[in-house]
């Protein structure tokens, strides 16, 4: 008797899918996520979602054989699928188009020369089973567990400063801090987890400092905009205050791009003759400028213009008091256009320059370096220059755990400050930076440990004079402990945390990350062996069919 059978056509037409949809899901959503790959952040454990893809995916592929294996008596009667003989009727005995018993038997015939008798039935069916045997174990390769955290509702302790104390320091407690991590070239790494919020625009793996955990300031690249909020061990996020800063300190090629030096009048008292007990043979003239040259503080007219900060630098060579040693002359990536605080006479001595120093009202600086009786000048080198722009803001930002982003910033009014109770207001971001630098050559050279000088009898000498590039890393460092001072007054310890109920947790979790193959491969194939399986129940399934499958009691029937 002829009769329909539904169980098998369901399960073909439904399990396949299924399973080629649940793997597209980890695919897109949890693989392709949008999220900080040195965080690793979950919304839930994923550990879950790890072992029932291999579960589901192996009974799914039993399903659809199950399924298919009705289909295949439906589609024998039709008249583009139907054989003509019993030898091709027999090659689909015991479903031997679905495992890779019968393929390796086919193949060998194939191989001998002989006639297979496997028909585009049997083809057919045979792709459709060999499709998710490949992918399957492909997959396996697309995805891996890794350490990570998972979303946790409870409040966590934080370390950093509030908008209720931000003020409550120490006279110059943020410079005498933040310089001498600066002269020791300190970590410029964040307390805690160490999280540097940035905009969601912008691409964290293409920033170095932001590429492991805690994540640190760059010294190297521009900081354009990050968001200092509280820091706890683990990932958080909700309604945080903190700092809001951004700064880049750019090399000068040319005079011209100096805004602030090259007017005299703006020059604020920060231009002198720099010279370190321990250097014999090197002196360096620094002249700095800033843009606002009084103490700021936080007032809430912080973001109207960026704040500058502009250095040029002249290095010389003085007469050693030992025997002369190998010494590197090169600058790198000199600065041109700006006038010598010395000058070289006819007769090889070097004297004075009373122009250029008029001009800052520093003219008898050089008298004791350059007379008769003292050290004198050997080589000055061409000078290096620096320009920095910065800003900063106190205020409110949404963090996001999963990309470790701010967004929907909003300024705060100014903090507190009560002059019966508090000492000093905390400087603005970039004023510490102007005091750090202050006076300074031989602690550039210190800030981003550089090789020590070395050392002859009771003097020390370094080989080579300071580069561009090296001054814009220290004053970069000098820049990122500016920052640090004033959020978590440089601590690292959480001796002194508190709980924030504005912010959620995280818990040590697994988190699905991305494997050594690419999944796109096998979701393809998982799609394909979906749309088929489904067309073919929905085409062939309901038809009536002498059997439920062709099994042994059919084919001796015939």
């Amino acid at each position: 008797p002829i009769s329909r059978f539904y169980s098998r056509s369901i399960v073909v037409i439904f399990i396949p899918p299924l399973v080629a949809v649940y793997f597209v899901f980890i695919w897109l959503v949890l693989l392709r996520k949008d999220s900080d790959a040195v965080v690793r952040y979950a919304s839930v454990s994923e550990l879950w979602v790890y072992y029932s893809w291999f579960v589901i995916c192996t009974f799914g592929i039993g399903w659809s054989k199950y399924g298919l294996a009705g289909i295949e008596v439906a589609m024998l009667q039709s008249r583009r699928f139907g054989v003509v003989d019993k030898e091709t009727l027999y090659m689909h005995s015991g479903t031997s188009w679905s495992g890779p018993d019968g393929w390796i038997e086919c193949l060998a015939r194939l191989l001998r020369g002989k006639e297979s008798h496997a028909h585009r039935l049997w083809y057919l069916l045979s792709a459709l089973s060999l499709l998710p045997f490949v992918a399957h174990p492909i997959s396996g390769f697309c995805m891996e567990l890794s350490d990570g955290y998972v979303f946790s509702s409870s409040a966590p302790r934080v370390i950093g400063r509030k908008w209720e104390d931000f003020n409550n320091r120490q006279p110059d407690q943020t410079t005498s801090r933040a310089r001498s991590r600066w002269e020791m070239g300190s970590s410029t790494g964040l307390p805690g987890i160490g999280i540097l919020y940035t905009p969601p625009s912008i691409q964290r793996d293409q920033i170095d400092g932001l590429r492991s955990l805690p994540n640190r300031f760059p010294h190297h690249e521009p900081v354009l905009d990050i968001f200092l909020s509280p820091q706890a061990k683990t990932p958080i996020e909700g309604h945080a205050w903190g700092l809001r800063v951004g700064y880049n300190c750019s090399i000068v090629r040319d005079a011209s791009e100096f805004t602030i030096i090259s007017d005299r009048s703006k020059v604020s008292n920060n231009t002198g003759l720099y010279r370190t007990s321990q250097l014999k043979d090197q002196d360096a003239e620094v002249s700095m400028g800033v843009s606002n040259p009084s103490d700021p503080a936080y007032d809430g007219t912080e973001l109207g213009a960026a704040n500058i900060l502009e250095l040029a630098m002249w290095q010389v060579r003085r007469q050693a008091a030992y025997e002369e040693h190998p010494f590197d002359n090169s600058i790198d990536l000199p600065l041109k256009g700006m006038g010598q605080p010395i000058t070289q006479l006819p007769n090889g001595t070097f004297t004075s320059n009373r122009t250029f120093f008029e001009a800052y009202g520093t003219d008898h600086v050089l008298d004791d370096f350059v007379s008769p009786n003292g050290m004198k000048f050997i080589y000055l080198a061409p000078p290096i220059g620096l320009r920095c722009t910065r800003f900063s803001a106190l205020g409110l930002a949404n963090l996001a755990a999963k990309t470790s982003s701010f967004i929907n910033f909003t300024r705060t009014s100014p903090p507190d400050f009560n002059w019966e109770k508090e000492e000093a207001r905390a400087p603005l971001f970039g004023y510490t930076v102007r005091n750090i630098l202050r006076r300074q050559y031989l602690r550039f050279f210190d800030s981003i440990n550089l090789p020590p000088p070395i050392t002859v009898s009771n003097s020390v000498f370094y080989t080579r004079f300071l580069q561009a590039r090296e001054l814009q890393q220290s004053v970069m460092s000098a820049h990122a402990m500016d920052a640090l001072q004033l959020m978590y007054d440089g601590v690292t310890s959480f001796e002194n945390s508190y709980l924030n109920s504005n912010l959620t947790s995280s818990t040590p979790g697994k988190v699905l990350t991305p494997g050594v193959a690419p999944a796109l491969f096998p979701a393809v194939l998982f799609l394909i062996w979906a749309g088929f399986c489904s067309i073919l129940g929905l085409k062939y399934g309901f038809v009536r069919r002498c059997a439920d499958t062709l099994d042994r009691d059919y084919l001796l029937r015939l």
